[in-house]
């Protein structure tokens, strides 16, 4: 077994999402508007799409550490062995939240050209426009099927799709 093929960053991924999910609860324990509730989720989910996005960027960094000719990008890398909702595999759902997440108070309009045009195409597929209120919240509901507090439930599908990942390159190595 390579050093890269165990998955150092799952547990504190986990540690941090746990984290997040614990303040989901406490908000909605605190909050009796529940405007101000949502707004708070969405910013907590909005963190947990950006862990989650960085232990997908760990995971596919290590395939490549593993698995020196590895010829797909890293957008097709997330699209291949995974399970998908609405043609959409979990982990590019992941990703592109991350990205709507962190770049969405620069894009001018909803227009998919340019660097945002995946994410755009992605989280349209997953049911979110550029009318939608909480779309982090509205995208953990499409990914998982449950609330917001299934974001760990994100990660154990980003794990799946690591190990998955791993297995069948390793099964293409063997005579």
């Amino acid at each position: 077994m390579h050093i890269h093929e165990i998955d150092w960053q799952r547990s504190f991924t986990g540690q941090i999402l746990k984290a997040v999910d614990g303040e989901l609860r406490a908000v909605a324990e605190r909050c009796s508007d529940g405007l101000d509730l949502r707004e708070e989720q969405e910013e907590l989910a909005g963190i947990a799409f950006i862990a989650l996005q960085r232990y997908v960027s760990s995971a596919d960094a290590s395939l490549r550490r593993v698995f020196l000719t590895l010829p797909a990008k890293d957008h097709e890398l997330r699209r291949q062995d995974c399970r998908s909702v609405a043609d959409v595999p979990v982990v590019e759902g992941i990703w592109a939240a991350a990205n709507h997440w962190k770049h969405h108070d620069e894009w001018p309009d909803w227009k998919p050209v340019g660097a945002r045009k995946p994410t755009i195409e992605v989280l349209t597929r997953l049911g979110v426009s550029h009318g939608t209120e909480f779309p982090c919240l509205e995208l953990i509901r499409s990914l998982t099927g449950l609330g917001p507090g299934a974001v760990c439930a994100l990660l154990d599908a980003a794990s799946d799709w690591r190990a998955t990942v791993f297995n069948r390159l390793r099964s293409l190595e063997s005579p």
